[in-house]
């Protein structure tokens, strides 16, 4: 009998299985219906800022930007499906060029720029936690906001702001001019979250640049950007610059910050960004009793706790420059830190440091910081903690 020979192939099997994510709840319950963009479409910001949508689709001709709410609060554009931006495809968040003598306005949750000097009196200093402030040795030239990073020539070194962009906060505004220009607008603030993924192809691009306009500078900073979804992707650009980032020179407004939280690490690789970047897995949208501060009074006028806009107080003729801005904090379980500034529209801005005791459990606690006020001029009042 004639054998034959047998060979035995033990074959290796190796299944490729696509990661299974736990569910995310972005807080868009899908009641706006779905989005689609083929065209220059600005949307009116909600009172809190808040777009639930089912899907999004920024097509290669869309480009999406918004008008500011009564409180600034920045832009939530939340959906239960899939966001995608195509190549192309842009949405804007700038703040805005100088007007002559009257300051750019900050992009939604950033900050306005600076007034520029007007009837012999001198130009203001921009707005926000790390608005520019007007240097006379360099009176043709804006002093630019910062946010991430201090500027390299040391001029303005107030940063602020966390890597995890909790809370979410806009770019700061750039000093008025002596010659009377005003200074523009700091970038403002976006978070785009989906239940799903989120798409940013080719060309496709979230700009949260100060401004565009090349005539009259970059000094406002650059805002902030976060993209939160199980899924990140693509080859797209998240843009929180000026332009002028690596220049050094102090006029030129600062970087801002980009935040990728997903629960694919791998997936975001592609997409670049331009900014102080981070990237992590916090999928959160909206934190439990987000901290806030409220100014409560000023200068014996009371304020009721999220009162929309700009209040207006007037001082009788001969009051005193020396007053008390009530300054209250709610959810904060230590001591915070918290700087008053105020900030005329002509003149130097002055900040006045403090600290609010902590509430038991978070309740709200507050504090009285004596201010001083510039006299015969508008003065912005605002608090930030430290």
């Amino acid at each position: 009998m004639k054998r034959i020979p047998i060979t035995c192939l033990l074959l290796g099997m190796m299944l490729a299985t696509a990661p299974v994510f736990a569910a995310f709840d972005s807080g868009s319950d899908g009641s706006m219906g779905d989005l689609v963009i083929s065209n220059d479409l600005t949307l009116l910001l909600p009172p809190d800022g808040i777009f639930k949508y089912g899907s999004v689709r920024i097509t290669s001709t869309g480009r999406l930007r918004f008008i500011t709410n009564a409180l600034n609060t920045p832009v939530y554009l939340l959906a239960t499906n899939d966001v995608l931006i195509e190549s192309g495809g842009y949405i804007d968040i700038s703040g805005e060029n100088s007007l002559g003598k009257l300051p750019g306005a900050g992009g939604p949750g950033g900050f306005a720029g600076g007034y520029g000097a007007m009837d012999g009196k001198p130009p203001g200093d921009g707005q926000g936690p790390g608005g520019g402030k007007f240097n006379p040795a360099r009176s043709t030239d804006w002093v630019g906001g910062v946010f991430a990073v201090p500027h390299r020539a040391g001029e303005n070194t107030n940063v602020y702001g966390n890597a995890l962009l909790v809370p979410l906060i806009g770019g700061s505004g750039g000093s008025g001019r002596a010659d009377g220009l005003g200074g523009p607008g700091g970038g403002g603030a976006i978070l785009i979250a989906s239940n799903t993924r989120i798409t940013i192809n080719g060309n496709g691009a979230i700009g949260a640049g100060a401004i565009f306009c090349y005539s009259q500078g970059y000094s406002g900073s650059a805002g902030a950007i976060r993209v939160v979804a199980p899924v990140v992707t693509g080859s797209g650009r998240l843009n929180a610059y000026t332009g002028y980032e690596d220049d050094g020179r102090a006029l030129y407004g600062g970087v801002g910050r980009v935040r990728i939280d997903s629960l694919d690490r791998h997936s975001h690789i592609n997409v670049t960004t331009k900014g102080l970047t981070t990237r992590g897995a916090q999928m959160i949208v909206f934190p439990t009793n987000s901290p806030r501060l409220d100014i409560l009074a000023a200068a014996g006028t009371t304020i009721a706790e999220g009162t929309p806009g700009e209040v207006l107080v007037t001082l009788p003729v001969g009051a005193s420059t020396n007053q008390i801005v009530r300054v209250q904090g709610r959810n904060f379980t230590d001591a915070v830190p918290i700087t008053v500034a105020v900030i005329p529209e002509n003149g130097s801005s002055a900040r006045f440091d403090d600290v609010i005791p902590p509430g038991a459990g978070g309740s709200p606690t507050t504090k009285d910081v004596q201010v001083t006020l510039p006299v015969d001029v508008v003065t912005r009042i605002q608090v930030w903690s430290r």
